[in-house]
């Protein structure tokens, strides 16, 4: 959402807007001679850039999550520094933590933001290799190359060669597509591929997903009915597809509502479908606020309030914690362990 309360006692409480604070924080920047100007083709801090690290921010706030502030934090040091513009990322950063304490935040800046800061010249990224003991590296390997180089056909010859000497497709989702698309995200990060051939990367294996269907949906449904779907805003849709997919594999009456799905149609479709649990994914830190609302509308309904909620992505396996926080009963931190949580919920397990 882009209104925000502050924590201030009043007169000083009051409500805030994330145009507000951007604009207050680029004047700032500015000042500093930070904000405005182009490296190697990238604008420093455009009005949208400075929105994501204030909606970030603000709610690694709202959620009293060091971590999560932490994580965001690491992201962008990463990736700005991929492009030789890894100075800015401190004093921004620190501008943002100046901004939020005028607007009445200053204790959760304390708390959450300052401590972060403070050790800045420690934060670093992850490498996200492919790991060489994992089971059918090989295969991940040669998917990943095939298809960074345009070769979709060449790509699916992979998976079909694997599952011919034996290879599930649970053990392609697991082991070839979340490996090679973590990785794919990591090259993209630190400047190693284009946006352009990180979205065909996608793209491209929803496709190879897509012709393994027949084998996913061999499997007539039998037991009980599960709805899969991703928060309102969010479109990074691949992991909770994947787990759909899985379920669906598994005997689950599953529905896939796909990305950037109303709350208020997910409630709709809970109650229609009678559906005994909801797998909800969340990427973006900032959609979070949204996924409190979703499981809120749910709790309200008396046709839905039954439903057990379960939430994954990537702010829960960096604060382990948060899922309690929004309200949902439990989280999994990949694929085995949500396919595990329903089973175990609907007495399968």
């Amino acid at each position: 959402m882009d209104v925000y309360r502050s924590e201030a006692a009043a007169p000083s409480h009051r409500e805030w807007t994330v145009a507000e604070a951007t604009e207050m924080a680029m004047r700032m920047l500015e000042a500093e001679g930070v904000a405005g100007g182009t490296e190697r083709g990238h604008i420093a801090y455009s009005q949208e850039d400075m929105e994501s690290h204030i909606r970030h921010a603000a709610e690694a706030l709202r959620s009293d999550s060091p971590r999560l502030f932490s994580d965001y934090l690491q992201w962008n040091k990463v990736f700005f520094e991929s492009i030789g513009m890894g100075h800015i990322v401190e004093p921004t950063f620190r501008v943002i933590a100046e901004v939020m304490t005028e607007l009445g935040m200053g204790d959760r800046v304390d708390a959450v933001m300052r401590p972060v800061l403070a050790s800045f010249e420690s934060v670093s990224g992850r490498e996200e290799a492919l790991d060489k003991d994992a089971p059918l590296h090989g295969t991940a390997a040669l998917y990943t190359e095939r298809l960074l180089k345009g070769d979709k056909e060449a790509a699916l010859r992979t998976v079909k060669d694997a599952m011919a000497d034996g290879a599930t497709v649970a053990d392609i989702y697991k082991h070839v597509f979340q490996p090679s698309l973590r990785r794919v995200g990591h090259l993209w990060q630190t400047g190693e591929i284009s946006v352009a051939k990180e979205h065909f990367f996608t793209s491209a294996t929803q496709t190879v997903m897509a012709s393994l269907y027949p084998e996913i949906f061999a499997t007539p449904p039998h037991k009980d009915k599960v709805v899969a779907v991703c928060v309102s805003g969010e479109l990074h849709e691949m992991g909770i597809r994947m787990i759909s997919d899985l379920l669906e594999m598994d005997g689950y009456d599953t529905t896939y509502l796909g990305a950037n799905t109303p709350a208020d149609a997910v409630v709709d479709a809970v109650k229609e479908l009678g559906a005994k649990v909801l797998l909800v994914s969340t990427t973006m830190t900032y959609h979070l606020d949204r996924l409190r609302t979703l499981i809120g509308l749910l709790r309200a309904d008396d046709r839905s309030k039954k439903t057990k909620v379960f939430v994954g992505g990537r702010p829960f396996i960096i604060d382990s914690g948060l899922w309690a926080s929004v309200g949902a009963d439990g989280m999994s931190k990949d694929m085995d362990e949500a396919v595990m949580l329903v089973k175990q919920t609907l007495g399968d397990g």
